[in-house]
């Protein structure tokens, strides 16, 4: 669905590329932990 790159890299951000995504993202860290 989306290039879903390393969550410190900001996966959301790559795909919305929003301030407030990147806040977001910190939120899907946790849940997003894949390798």
């Amino acid at each position: 669905m989306m290039e879903v790159t390393d969550p410190e890299n900001g996966f959301l951000n790559s795909v919305f590329g929003d301030p407030q995504t990147i806040r977001r993202k910190r939120r899907l860290q946790p849940q997003k932990t894949d390798p």
